[in-house]
């Protein structure tokens, strides 16, 4: 949690020097603070689950079937689905050859 103190003007300003807060023998760290963030990655990378198309998929790197909201996967899913429609316009170009070529 971010403390803040009050400037002269009204204005509030966050205090730089905030220590993180150590409860229970445990600390609390930032949500910004790498050492977080590490944490975060190894346990969402410890977390596997089933998709019935893909198998098994980890929360660190979902399949594309399991991909949660946002920019980053907003493309990684267009990216997918261009693939998909390349792949099925080729296949469908070559079966067209194919019987006109007959």
């Amino acid at each position: 949690m971010v403390k803040f103190e009050q400037l002269p003007n009204g204005k509030w300003k966050p205090i730089k020097d905030y220590k993180p807060v150590y409860k229970e023998g445990k600390r609390k760290y930032n949500w910004d603070d790498p050492i977080y963030q590490r944490k975060v990655q190894k346990a969402l990378e410890s977390i596997q689950k089933e998709c019935d198309s893909c198998g098994t998929y980890t929360l660190a790197e979902p399949c594309i079937h399991h991909l949660p909201d946002g920019y980053k996967n907003d493309m990684r899913r267009k990216a997918y689905y261009k693939k998909l429609k390349a792949e099925r316009n080729s296949v469908i170009a070559t079966e067209t050859k194919e019987s006109t070529l007959d």
